[in-house]
C-alpha cells in the first residue's frame, strides 16, 4: 500500500508529526516488520511494540528495547 504523500503547508511541524504518526500506527496495530536505522549506524530490525512523541518500543530477538527519536536516522518499512 503506497501513502500518498501530502505538500507541507504553513504549520509544516504539525505535518510532520502526523505523517510520521500515521506510519508508526500502521506499523504497530500490522505488527510490521521494521528497521530502525541508527545515527551511529547500528541497524535494528524488530516489532514496534509502542511508541510516543519521543521513543518507539521495538521488539527484537525477543527483547524490547526504548529507543530515542533523536538517534534514528531512517525507519524502513
Amino acid at each position: 500500500m503506497k501513502t500518498k504523500l501530502q505538500p507541507f503547508q504553513k504549520d509544516r511541524g504539525k505535518n510532520i508529526l502526523f505523517s510520521q504518526e500515521h506510519l508508526l500506527q500502521e506499523a504497530f496495530q500490522k505488527s510490521k516488520d521494521i528497521t530502525l536505522i541508527l545515527i551511529k549506524g547500528l541497524h535494528i530490525k524488530g516489532i514496534i511494540r509502542g511508541y510516543d512523541t519521543f521513543s518507539i518500543l521495538i521488539e527484537y530477538e525477543g527483547k524490547q528495547q526504548l529507543v530515542y527519536k533523536h538517534a534514528i536516522s531512517t525507519i524502513r518499512f
